[in-house]
């Protein structure tokens, strides 16, 4: 009985090395396919994945001039570019990649922001637009009282977006800003500025601290020295970054497609978030009055031509939200969901597995840009003459 149980062991143990030789493997294979695929995969800018493959993100330059900018790298240059046109007053168009991107560009066609930008070039104030993928606006707040320490702020136009509401936190390329003393003094005053203070320089200085506590350690010298013998000897290490974006975007995929999400599903508002940014909202109202700027708000533009991808009732109760908030002479909210005509839209790149595009409900084409920019150029003149909405 004994050699009986001894050969089943043995063999039970031969079945699960081979088993686990084959998985191994089957591993490694996978890894060898995947990294040599994304050897010779161009560097994926993963923010611009939403556009779409019929989206173009346009150049943000008018007659050598940047009159709009995307992150604090290219924001200076901005600032220098509006000293050499004469340092006017300013009105600050903040915004997502809608200002930014245009569906089925078409040579010779420009951004809204642009456009607007060339009917004011002439007049007393000038336009500086700053937009970044899916802001929200917490990032809002945090530029905005960046941009009062810098710029004679005049007018603030500031769409807000529904969709946008869903995001939360202060991306990496806004954080030097809570380096600032001024701005992290002004932001103290409210809820939310402390909010966000506390969430993001609690993860720098804990970073900053594991940092320090890591240099000149053995640790530090034999990671320092792997990384670079890896890079030399396997070019694939540099891509390890790379790597983790299309894993997650792959997965990402792959939870819609399981759960059958389209660019058309129905999106519920993610209610903590949502408080968070309508409370930016509110300090965003507050900070604009105390400095005296006028603030043109607007619901912005999205196709009409098929079913919101929202819950109607909380879209209806989020202008409701707004047309509250829009009280006083210096407030203004405009609605402009209709503005861009059905036939100006396109469509985006599929959300899961299946390789179909699915409508843009973000993205208009060309005469779409010229079309809101006149809006806002209207806007702006309603205001100035203090008609009543």
């Amino acid at each position: 009985m004994d050699w009986m149980i001894s050969n089943m062991r043995a063999t039970a143990l031969t079945l699960a090395k081979t088993q686990l030789t084959s998985l191994v493997l089957a591993v490694l294979i996978c890894l060898i396919s995947f990294t040599s695929w994304l050897s010779d995969q161009p560097q994926t800018a993963f923010d611009q994945l939403a556009l779409g493959k019929d989206v173009t993100e346009v150049s943000q330059q008018e007659e050598g001039y940047h009159v709009h900018c995307r992150t604090l790298n290219d924001g200076g240059q901005c600032l220098h570019d509006w000293l050499e046109r004469g340092a006017k007053p300013v009105h600050v168009w903040l915004g997502n990649s809608q200002l930014h991107a245009i569906n089925q560009w078409q040579p010779g066609e420009t951004t809204a922001p642009n456009v607007l930008h060339q009917r004011w070039k002439d007049g007393n104030h000038t336009l500086l637009a700053y937009s970044q993928p899916n802001a929200n606006l917490m990032e809002h707040y945090l530029l905005f009282e960046a941009l009062l320490e810098k710029l004679p702020v005049e007018r603030l136009i500031l769409p807000v977006v529904f969709d946008d509401l869903r995001e939360t936190g202060i991306r990496p390329t806004l954080l030097p800003l809570l380096s600032q003393p001024s701005i992290v003094s002004n932001l103290s005053n409210t809820s939310i500025g402390q909010k966000i203070i506390a969430q993001n320089t609690q993860v720098e200085k804990q970073s900053e601290i594991d940092l320090k506590g890591l240099s000149e350690t053995p640790q530090k010298r034999v990671e320092s020295y792997l990384n670079h013998q890896l890079s030399h000897y396997w070019p694939w290490w540099d891509k390890r970054v790379e790597a983790r974006g299309q894993i997650y975007f792959f997965l990402y995929r792959l939870r819609n497609q399981v759960f059958g999400i389209t660019a058309q599903s129905k999106r519920k508002i993610i209610r903590a978030r949502y408080l968070d940014n309508m409370a930016a909202l509110d300090a965003i109202l507050v900070r604009a009055k105390q400095r005296f700027v006028d603030i043109l708000l607007y619901i912005p533009p999205i196709r009409n031509d098929v079913e919101l991808p929202y819950l109607m009732r909380e879209y209806t109760s989020f202008k409701h939200s707004l047309s509250e908030k829009a009280q006083g002479p210096h407030i203004h909210l405009f609605n402009f969901e209709n503005l861009v005509p059905a036939h100006w839209w396109g469509a985006n790149n599929s959300t899961n597995m299946q390789d179909k595009t699915e409508l843009d409900f973000m993205h208009f084409q060309g005469p779409g840009h010229v079309r809101l920019a006149q809006a806002i150029d209207e806007a702006v003149k309603t205001m100035d003459k203090g008609v009543s909405r």
